[in-house]
């Protein structure tokens, strides 16, 4: 016994070492569970306990035993049911198109940079050479989602040979206590081991997208091991952040796309807004700013609004319009990043007569589509590029909707109060997805929400997330995409005078005060000039590149240049066998990594992300036969979809007019 007693003390100590060495803010968490345990303050929930040659948990309040049997035979067990292949247990990380011969066709000869264009060939390529039956050669990434006492991870790393690892656990006693008993620090030796410990929707999306992008070309199919029934939730968190990760929403013909739109609006001399030099001004710091975005709260408090909108500088989003306009209230300024122009030519056919916004000021995105750009007058159009860097003065915004989009402009606007309306990224509680007026609200099932399901949808799938007026309220995996983004530009922008309320139904925000609408009392107006406030957007924009900007798009031909001879190194370069082809391919995307920042490295990157992983399964898949011939195919399909990318791109910094 007292060998016992001294392995469970040395592995304590050596699993802490590791976690002070190797993970230190999870090292920091267990120390702060240790004091609080200690002094009582946090009531212990479980116990140890050794029984015949194995160690067990045992509840304190119902006495169960977590496992409740031979902890080394469920180990064995677990490990058995771990298998090489690809259609169990696994979590696919790519949208399962099949291209018909029509489709793959029309992929390859449209000039219209429409999805999978210049990835259809690949992407097809791989799945007529494989079977979701097959297996894989070698697992390179494998999930724990579940840790117990940690017992049964040791033999699967041994047999899968898995190196990039993330370990969920959603109770942290629970963790502390697998200290005891597995020595992390050894069998985690030269593995990259991401940990997702008792962590909020924020912090594992943080986890998870590290885990991700960790040797990310081994994505195709990442194995799993649930510990328990108890963690299906975690599934569902996993498909979530999959899906939401922005190349998959956003693909790289449409980033060459919003490049050409940017470039276009540059040559046409529009005035681009310079948030940088905006942020200290003082126009607004009496009249408070209202945000409205199109989600449920918006049709909910329409009355409120009737009522109160006298009272602030009101910054709407394109898709409020039809609501504001029945309730007959002008915007001060309308927002709009969407670039979808057929969704555009249906807003306006709805919304029709625009008289109402004659003294509306616009911040559009410089990618919007031309027929929102021509249907107001130039001179009270104002952009902002968002993931373009063209003009270097400004400040690019990231964004996945108009609604954070609208928030970092309104925060660069100086208010001394943010009132945020209609920005729920959530669902009523009858599935409503938008207010009643939006051109693309819709009511989901949410009587399915706690359903697993093997495949997951953007906009239909649904989630429970914080909420911010109750505890916890409905999403869609796209709509919550936007909360990181709010919760960004409120830690980046928000100044410690600022004070934002969030008076939406909706998701809860960081750093915003969740604010009851029937609360909010006001009786006398605070006069905004607007004149003077358009001569301010005015003097803080450019309608011109200067002479630094001018140099680094001629940097940018230089920059084509260095990709093309990478590419060119890549096809020449011989590759009899799969291992020295992964390694020239290698090559190449390190090429890429290591150059500097800039809009071709985004779009190279995004097609690699989504493409990338296609090319290692094929290589990795334990029934592929004559890799010769497939990787003589492989390579020049790689070599000839960069090279049209690379062109697209090159023709689009060719639009510029000096």
């Amino acid at each position: 016994m007292q060998n016992i007693q001294d392995s469970v003390i040395q592995n304590y100590q050596d699993n802490m070492d590791y976690l002070e060495k190797e993970h230190e803010a999870l090292f920091n968490k267990i120390q702060a569970l240790e004091v609080v345990l200690e002094d009582g303050r946090f009531p212990q929930k479980y116990d140890l306990e050794y029984k015949d040659g194995y160690f067990d948990v045992r509840e304190l309040v119902s006495k169960k035993f977590l496992y409740n049997q031979d902890t080394n035979i469920y180990a064995k067990t677990m490990c058995t049911a771990v298998n090489f292949q690809k259609n169990e247990h696994v979590f696919e990380t790519f949208y399962n198109y099949q291209f018909s011969d029509k489709a793959l066709q029309k992929a390859m000869n449209s000039k219209d940079l429409i999805m999978y264009a210049n990835s259809a060939e690949l992407i097809d390529y791989h799945d007529k050479n494989t079977k979701k039956t097959d297996h894989l050669t070698k697992i390179t990434k494998f999930i724990f989602i579940g840790l117990g006492l940690g017992v049964h991870i040791p033999a699967i790393l041994e047999k899968t040979g898995a190196d990039s690892l993330l370990l969920i656990e959603k109770d942290i006693e629970l963790f502390r206590l697998s200290l005891f008993v597995t020595n992390y620090k050894k069998i985690f030796e030269n593995k990259r081991v991401f940990f997702s410990i008792a962590q909020n929707q924020s912090e594992f999306q943080e986890t998870f997208n590290s885990f991700y992008l960790d040797a990310f070309v081994r994505n195709h199919y990442i194995k799993y091991s649930l510990f328990s029934d108890n963690y299906v939730d975690a599934i569902q968190n996993i498909q979530n952040a999959i899906i939401s990760r922005s190349e998959k929403v956003y693909p790289h013909e449409f980033l060459i796309n919003k490049n050409i739109q940017v470039l276009q609006r540059i040559n046409e001399n529009y005035n681009f807004l310079n948030l940088k030099t905006m942020q200290n001004n003082s126009l607004l710091q009496e009249k408070p700013l209202l945000l409205i975005g199109a989600g449920p709260s918006l049709s909910k408090n329409s009355r409120w609004l009737q009522e109160n909108a006298k009272y602030f500088l009101i910054v709407a989003a394109f898709a409020a319009l039809n609501t504001l306009k029945k309730l007959d209230i002008s915007p001060d300024i309308v927002t709009q990043m969407d670039e979808k122009t057929i969704a555009t030519q249906d807003m306006l056919q709805k919304l029709g007569d625009t008289s109402f916004l004659t003294d509306t000021l616009f911040v559009f995105s410089a990618s919007v589509p031309d027929i929102l750009i021509e249907t107001f007058s130039k001179e009270k159009i104002f952009l902002l590029e968002d993931r373009t860097d063209y003009i270097l003065a400004n400040q690019k915004i990231l964004a996945a909707s108009v609604g954070e989009f609208s928030y970092a402009f309104a925060l660069t606007l100086n208010p001394k109060e943010i009132y945020l309306l209609g920005l729920d990224f959530a669902l009523t509680d009858e599935g409503s997805t938008h207010a009643d007026e939006h051109h693309l609200t819709q009511k989901l099932d949410t009587n399915k929400t706690t359903e697993l399901q093997e495949s997951i949808s953007l906009d239909k799938s649904i989630l429970e997330i914080q909420g911010n007026l109750r505890e916890k309220v409905l999403s869609t995996p796209l709509l919550a995409m936007s909360i990181p983004h709010m919760n960004n530009y409120t830690a980046a922008l928000k100044k410690p005078y600022q004070k934002v309320y969030n008076l939406s139904d909706g998701a809860y925000l960081e750093g915003t005060i969740s604010f009851d609408i029937h609360n909010y009392h006001k009786e006398t107006e605070t006069f905004f000039d607007k004149k003077k406030f358009l001569k301010f957007l005015q003097a803080n924009s450019q309608s011109q590149l200067q002479s630094n900007d001018i140099e680094a798009i001629k940097n940018r031909q230089e920059q084509i240049q260095s990709f093309k001879e990478a590419l060119d190194t890549f096809l020449t370069t011989p590759s009899l066998e799969s291992d020295i082809f992964v390694r020239t391919y290698t090559k190449l995307l390190n090429v890429l990594f290591r150059s500097n920042e800039s809009e071709l490295k985004e779009i190279l990157m995004i097609y690699i992300l989504n493409t990338s992983s296609y090319i290692i399964d094929l290589f990795a898949t334990k029934e592929l036969t004559n890799h010769k011939k497939h990787i003589k195919k492989m390579k020049k399909i790689i070599y000839n979809e960069l090279k049209n990318i690379i062109k697209l791109y090159e023709e689009a910094l060719l639009t510029y007019k000096e």
